[in-house]
């Protein structure tokens, strides 16, 4: 899990892919079975992943296929917890961004 602090507007933040930080959000509150729970992966593969993956091997993805974020984890798990930003380059500031995706639906037809 690769990281760097970063420092904005006399703030320091941890700079790290949204991958780790949906892992990270998705384990924080294991701390009793912590050990066990960073060896499991939460977040495999993105939305698009599981498609492409499914299209290659002959299946068609059904227009109920949906990613969504769980309302119960992200108000028990991430608000009031953790805040993530991407930076706007441009600007040169950050910019807050919604919750990540904690589950998907997959409904996959055989072609």
């Amino acid at each position: 899990m690769g990281y760097s602090i970063a420092e904005q507007n006399g703030k320091r933040y941890i700079k790290t892919s949204l991958r780790n930080t949906c892992e990270y959000l998705l384990t924080k509150d294991y701390t009793d079975n912590w050990t066990g729970e960073i060896h499991e992966t939460f977040c495999f593969w993105a939305h698009s992943d599981w498609k492409y993956s499914l299209e290659e091997h002959g299946f068609h993805l059904h227009t109920a296929t949906v990613p969504y974020a769980n309302p119960w984890i992200v108000t028990n798990r991430f608000e009031g917890k953790a805040v993530i930003y991407t930076m706007d380059q441009e600007k040169g500031q950050l910019v807050e961004l919604p919750y990540p995706y904690t589950h998907v639906v997959l409904i996959a037809q055989k072609r």
